[in-house]
Order: C-alpha cells, then structure tokens, then sequence
C-alpha cells in the first residue's frame, strides 16, 4: 500500500489506463463532514445498491480516501484506479460518482484520466463553440446525478454568496474553490438568492450531451452481470471452494499468473499450497477481459510441478484429421488460475507482510475483523442498508456477500483507515496508544472533532510518473489477495465428495 504522507496531488499527466476522481462537498449548511464515518456511509451505499462489493476489477478497485485543504484545493475524498485493459472499470466508476451525487446532495464530483476530460471526449459533437481542452481544467463536474460545465468567463468576483460584475476572468483562470462556488450558487433554489441564481449563466449541460453520458452509464448496476463470462476450470478442490465463497478474488489470480515472471514461476516448480492432485471441474466467473487474458498466452506447466495438459488435439487415423480435445481448455484454464494463487500465496509469505497494520503475528485477517470496531461499524451499515438482502445468515449466499464485503473493505476502505491512522500518529504521537488496530473513529462525545483526526495537515503528493506505483492502492490489491487467500486456505472447510459430485455433472467445455 502507498503512503499518503506528504503527499501533494500533482498536475501532471496521469498514467495511461489510470482513472482519476475528487469528491468535494458543497459545504451547505448542516452538510455531513467529509470523515471516515461519512465514508462508511457512501461505500455502505455504494455495497447495496450499485453492488460494488460484486464487481470484479480488472486490476485496483474504486477507492477513495480524505485529502486535507491545501492552499486554492478544498478538503475533498480522492481516489485513483488503474484499470489496465478493461474500460469498463472506468465507465462503471463514473456510474459510481453519478450515483454518489445524487444520493448525497451536497456533493460534486470531477473525474479526468489520460486523456484529460474524457466526459467531454464522449460528448464531442455536442459540444459549445467556445469549448476546447485547453480551457478544459476545472470546469467538468458530476452534480446531483448530472453534468454541469461551467461558462465561458465567470464573474471576477467569486464567494459562497457570489454577487456579480460587469467585468468576468476567463475560464482557464478559475480555481476549484471558485469552480465549486459558481456550481452551488448557479443551481441554488435558495429563493433568498434569486436575484443571484438568475444573473448567472446556468452550469448544466445540455440534453444531448447528458444523454451521451448516459447512454455510457446506462443500465448499471443490472448490467454488470453482462461483463461476466463463465467457463469450465480443472481447478484444485481447494481452490474451488475458496471461489466459491470469495468469486471476485479471481482478478488477482489471474492478474497474478498474466504478470509473472521468472521468480514467480520458481514458486511452481513444487506446488505448496495448490497441489494438482485433487482437482475437480469448476465453473468460474470471470470478467470477459480477464477470460481473453488468461486464454491468449499460451503456456506449459513444469513438469515437475503435475500440471500437466491433455493434449490439444486428439489425433485419428490419419495424422491430418485433428478434433479438439474438449478437457483440454478446462485444463489449460485451471492450470493458469492455479499458477496464479501460488503465486499470490507464496508471494504473500516470501515477503512477510503483516495483515494488519503493523502486527507480524500471522493472525487471520478475517478473524481480526470479526472484533474490530470499524469493521463491525462498516458491517451494520451494510445490514441496514439491505446489503444481504433478507439471506439468513447460515445459506450460501449469505457467506458469499459476507466474503465480498470483507475483501472490498480491505482493497478500498482498510487502507483508507490505516493511511489516516498513519498520519495522525504522525501529528498527535501521543494518541498512537489510543488507538486499536486501524480505528480512529473514537467517541465524538468527548468533544473532538472526527474531522480533525481524520486528516492532518501535511501536504499530500501523488506522483503520476508511474501507474503501478503511483496509485492510492498500489500493490495493496495484490498484497491483499494474497492475506485473504492464505487466510481462507486456512479457514475454508471443503467436503471433497460433495465437491466431487457437483464435478460430475460440469461439463468439461463451454459448448
């Protein structure tokens, strides 16, 4: 996971496939501070009704995290993703922001990646005259569920109660805290402030321009369902059983086995936790992007390691006549995502890393959980937005979306938590006992601000030289997976027959 000391949020060029989002608040009043607790509730909403907690990412996940006020740039919740080859990841992210605004009124969002302003990119020939990217920074904005663009020029005189001028500044000229004030006093229906809201040029964008972006974000989140691919896997039992009970772990196995390199296949020679002997056919879901990763590389095991393939083709007669083996992918495929969890897992004890925070005792991530306060803070939440959906605790489903909430609170809300407690450490050393685990979260009745704990002053800097370093979550998926597969290694009770006998009715092809 990357430290977010001293970091300060650059204007550089993002990465290629790197995905870039703020959240600021309108600072109505009596509008919710931007503090862990509000967190919970955002990511809360986001697990029971976009069904985020079920989206497989392609490689890093939507997370967000609080960034401090500094200078011209409000507090504001911040998050970046490396989404790789699959755009879909982008697209479903700004389905997430159009969702967060509309729910929580007082918030505006702004999204950009490589490209710049993309949202325009999408709605190119919808665009006003004036409109260019180099005026672009600052102006494109997500609120209440819609597109707002700021005008050509702005009033030279800009405050939360703007009052108007005959002289205006250019676009390019205007800050954030200027952008967001324009917004709220353009769109208030404060009647107080008529006189204001009609002597201002309107923020929403136009309807074709809107419809371009809906139409990108449409059917969400029904549709995801629709990236799914499903396919026969020869898989370890153990292996099946773990995505049984955690299905979008999948991504980090094959993000894990598509980025090897040599050490990593050392690790295979002897299989230690994926042993090839009791395997049995598996449907696994995975998205299409992943399916045409994990199909397009061809690849051999060692032969030392037992996992060898049938071949791929079975030969008749004569040597021309040729069928496909049709165990051959269901091999191939399981081989492939069987590489990729030892990987994880050998990767995970190679290194050393604690599960949580700082301890190095090796205990169960999940079992930490199960008493952690924030955890359980983030799981009542889930249980009273609907999150489980009327399941009893003791049924399947109920364990999946279990698992799934705990493997999105570790990929986008822990390391959030463990960043904040980091620096507030730093700020205030004498608190550092006071703290359990990653909870900052301590009783607001003592008169401390949650706000002030949450953050620290220190300037925050996100450098965008390099995509897989530079991201708020860098390497805490992969590091993760890896704590989460080898605690489910030993938590995962598997009933090989019963296993066995689902086998029997798989077949062994897609066809």
């Amino acid at each position: 996971m990357a430290s977010t000391k001293n970091l300060i949020i650059t204007d550089n060029k993002l990465d290629d496939n790197v995905v870039e989002y703020f959240i600021f608040s309108a600072e109505k009043n009596g509008a919710p501070a931007l503090n862990k607790s509000f967190l919970n509730d955002v990511f809360a909403f986001l697990s029971s009704q976009c069904q985020i907690s079920e989206y497989i990412w392609q490689a890093e996940p939507f997370n967000l995290q609080i960034l401090p006020a500094k200078g011209d740039k409000p507090q504001c919740l911040y998050g970046r993703t490396y989404f790789g080859d699959n755009v879909d990841d982008e697209w479903y992210i700004v389905y997430l922001l159009f969702e967060i605004t509309r729910k929580f009124k007082h918030l505006i969002a702004r999204v950009t990646d490589d490209d710049g302003e993309f949202l325009l990119i999408e709605s190119a020939d919808h665009l006003p005259n004036w409109l260019e990217p180099e005026t672009a920074e600052n102006k494109v904005f997500i609120y209440n569920g819609k597109v707002h663009i700021l005008p050509q020029k702005l009033p030279t005189t800009m405050s939360s109660s703007t009052t108007t001028s005959s002289s205006s500044v250019p676009l390019h000229g205007v800050n954030i805290k200027q952008a967001l004030s324009y917004i709220i006093d353009s769109n208030n229906d404060d009647d107080d402030n008529e006189d204001t809201i009609s002597s201002l040029a309107s923020t929403l964008a136009s309807d074709n321009m809107q419809n371009d972006i809906t139409n990108k974000i449409q059917g969400y989140p029904e549709k995801i369902s629709s990236t799914f691919h499903h396919t026969t896997c020869y898989i370890p039992v153990i292996l099946a059983a773990i995505l049984d009970i955690h299905p979008t772990i999948v991504s980090s196995l094959v993000r894990a086995f598509y980025e090897r390199d040599a050490l990593d296949l050392k690790f295979c020679v002897t299989f230690k936790h994926f042993q090839p002997g009791t395997r049995v056919m598996k449907r696994v879901k995975l998205t299409r992007c992943l399916y045409a990763q994990l199909t397009q590389q061809d690849f051999q095991a060692d032969i030392r390691s037992g996992y060898q393939h049938h071949h791929r083709h079975h030969h008749h007669h004569r040597p021309e006549q040729k069928v496909i083996n049709s165990k051959f992918k269901a091999y191939d495929l399981g081989s492939k995502l069987a590489h990729g969890a030892e990987i994880l897992c050998r990767n995970e004890e190679s290194l050393k890393i604690t599960t949580l925070g700082n301890s190095s005792d090796g205990d169960d991530i999940h079992e930490k959980f199960d008493s952690d306060e924030s955890w359980l803070k983030f799981l009542k939440k889930l249980e009273d937005s609907g999150y489980f959906r009327d399941e009893l605790k003791d049924s399947k489903r109920y364990r999946e979306l279990y698992e799934s909430s705990k493997s999105f609170f570790v990929n986008s809300i822990l390391p959030t938590m463990m960043n904040i407690r980091e620096s507030a450490s730093q700020q205030h050393p004498q608190q550092q006992q006071q703290n359990s685990h990653f909870n900052n979260d301590a009783d607001t009745s003592k008169g401390t601000n949650d706000n002030d704990k949450d953050i620290n002053n220190k300037d925050i800097n996100i450098n965008n030289n390099n995509s897989s370093s530079s991201c708020v979550t860098s390497n805490s998926v992969n590091k993760n997976a890896g704590k989460i597969m080898l605690t489910l290694l030993k938590s995962t009770v598997v009933d090989v027959e019963a296993m066995k006998k689902e086998s029997e009715n798989i077949p062994s092809s897609d066809g």
